[in-house]
């Protein structure tokens, strides 16, 4: 059985960002997600992970913290 949406999200910034578990992106990002962060698109696990180096190398002790994780059946959204 596969996780709610909002306990995927909540997973993903703790594993992710907050434990820099880069082993978690291959773990949790299916091959063919798409995620758009402005005017970037990245594809799949491969090209996050350069996304995310660059990210954990400039903010090292980044932390996530929860005010909203909703969803509405199949689908999720965050707002941190």
């Amino acid at each position: 059985m596969s996780e709610h949406p909002k306990q995927t999200i909540v997973r993903w910034f703790e594993e992710v960002w907050n434990k820099g578990w880069r082993q978690a992106i291959d773990e949790m990002l299916p091959p063919d997600c798409l995620i758009h962060d402005g005017s970037t698109s990245l594809k799949g696990p491969e090209e996050f992970k350069k996304y995310f180096d660059l990210m954990r190398s400039a903010f090292s002790e980044i932390k996530v913290t929860f005010g909203y994780a909703g969803n509405r059946q199949e689908s999720a959204d965050h707002r941190h």
